[in-house]
């Protein structure tokens, strides 16, 4: 049986994602609209506040050489991809806080899609960003599945 702290986390985890996909989707926007000249000023500037990383940095050096050979099919598909993905999520959240039946294994599946999407990325590209958002879809998708089988005996 789920207890009240239990379905609190669940409930204070899907508004969590909430926040994050529209965050992501606010940032596609961000991303389509501005130019890659003003993303490399902008993280040029960033950097010389000396607050996120040290400019002489090995990490730091490596994300300059990544934003300078950014192409714009890889702007287009990295907007494109954070505002569908942000989209989706909110919809899914918005069906589970609805308790919406179709929603639970809908949710279940998607975030599955995400998760198997998250990993394959990260085994190519090694960043961790992508395996700190797989965990949290592994989470959230084990609090759904619970509140699922509490309500409808399902899974």
């Amino acid at each position: 049986m789920m207890t009240t702290t239990n379905h609190r986390i669940y409930i204070f985890s899907l508004w969590l994602k909430v926040i994050i996909a529209v965050f992501e989707g606010l940032c596609g926007l961000a991303i389509y609209f501005v130019t890659i000249k003003e993303i490399r000023l902008i993280t040029k500037w960033i950097l010389s506040w000396h607050i996120f990383a040290d400019p002489h940095d090995r990490r730091t050096e490596v994300m300059q050489v990544a934003l300078a050979g950014l192409p714009i099919d890889s702007k287009t598909f990295i907007s494109v991809y954070l505002l569908l993905h942000g989209a989706l999520k909110i919809g899914l959240v918005i069906g589970l806080l609805a308790e919406k039946r179709w929603a639970y294994p809908v949710g279940l599946f998607g975030l599955g899609a995400f998760v198997v999407y998250q990993l394959w990325h990260y085994y190519l590209h090694h960043h961790t960003t992508l395996l700190v958002l797989a965990v949290f879809d592994i989470f959230i998708m084990w609090m759904v599945w619970r509140e699922w089988r509490e309500k409808y005996g399902s899974g």
